[in-house]
């Protein structure tokens, strides 16, 4: 074979050998496209892609189902601010303007808006976006992730309104409703109601989770070893406690309180916490106190009278026997003076 054979037959498989290369290199691209697309149609939440003028250049099925539309054709060269509630547009346009100064590798903190469907029905949603570049590194679009959070807000709103109502109930409750856990060397509670500020001078969240004191704490110390037993005999009876005890309160002061709750159990009969109220008795402690120091002063005056009552009768029962005495005396002598006179 001459040279110049050679070299055109080089050149042949050279040509050859970069062509497979090619062809090698569009089929694997190809395949990473397609399993890219598997991904981004795959995805729940709804993504989609725009450019930097906010014109919708695709989406993914999610997305089409989250806004109603049956095809991509029906969005596609849309704005996407359209889809966005006029109270928030505003908001979603300025946040878009700032997409420029997060890396390009991270998404937007998710942030809340209110969207609109095909049928300008509204619903919530958090909505995260990053900025997409070409091969060179220059801006090409926006790639936004919406997660429709509508359901999680109505449990969200339940939850507040239940929380509302309960507080409400427990504000009607004459003491402070509690949830604690049966830990003696502490008293853990788990949720206070307010009462227990009026109570004890300090506010619910001191106690919740021992924070800043465990309600052990407040308890005066000579009561302490008297609530332990009685609480823990009646749950390990699985019957309800009923007792009074004092605490210290804030400011220094003692108040009297009447606690009674019981133990709660699940299915396998195990403790899960304690639930009950305490009540401030410290006025009725205070007005047992005055009545008791009443009657007792009551029967002070009582035996004083009867002591003086005595001394009376004493008095009187020997001035009647003197009487009778000198009577008989006087008896006497008149005898005597008959018999003399003979009268």
């Amino acid at each position: 074979m001459r040279i110049g054979e050679r070299r055109n037959s080089a050149k042949a498989k050279l040509a050859k050998g970069k062509e497979i290369e090619r062809k090698r290199a569009e089929e694997a691209l190809r395949e990473s496209e397609e399993k890219l697309r598997v991904m981004f149609e795959s995805i729940s939440d709804g993504v989609s892609v725009v450019d930097l003028e906010g014109k919708v250049v695709d989406a993914n099925r999610a997305h089409l189902r989250m806004f109603g539309f049956s095809h991509k054709g029906e969005i596609i060269g849309q704005s996407a601010f359209d889809s966005i509630a006029e109270k928030d547009r505003a908001r979603a346009i300025e946040a878009m303007g700032k997409i420029g100064k997060i890396s390009e590798k991270e998404f937007s903190t998710p942030a809340e808006y209110t969207l609109l469907n095909k049928d300008g029905r509204e619903f919530s949603a958090e909505l995260s976006t990053a900025l997409l570049h070409d091969g060179s590194g220059n801006p090409t679009g926006i790639i936004s992730v919406i997660r429709d959070i509508t359901e999680r807000k109505r449990a969200e709103e339940a939850l507040q309104e239940s929380e509302v109502r309960y507080r409400t109930l427990v504000s009607n409750i004459p003491g402070a409703v509690y949830r604690a856990a049966c830990d003696p060397e502490k008293w853990t509670i788990h949720f206070f109601s307010d009462a227990i500020q009026e109570i004890s001078g300090y506010p619910p969240s001191d106690f919740i989770g021992d924070k800043v004191r465990t309600y052990k704490s407040i308890i005066h110390l000579d009561d302490m070893k008297m609530v332990e037993k009685i609480v823990l005999d009646c749950v390990s009876k699985k019957e309800p406690f009923e007792l009074e005890y004092r605490i210290v309160c804030a400011d220094g002061s003692i108040h009297w309180v009447h606690d009674r709750g019981q133990g709660v159990f699940d299915k396998k009969s195990e403790l899960l916490w304690l639930d009950g109220v305490v009540i401030d008795i410290t006025e009725r402690k205070l007005a047992d106190g005055q009545i008791r120091k009443a009657e007792e002063e009551k029967l002070k005056a009582n035996k004083r009278r009867i002591e003086e009552l005595e001394k009376s009768m004493d008095v009187a029962v020997g001035h009647e026997l003197a009487l009778i005495e000198l009577k008989g005396r006087i008896r006497t002598l008149e005898l005597k003076l008959r018999e003399i006179t003979g009268k």
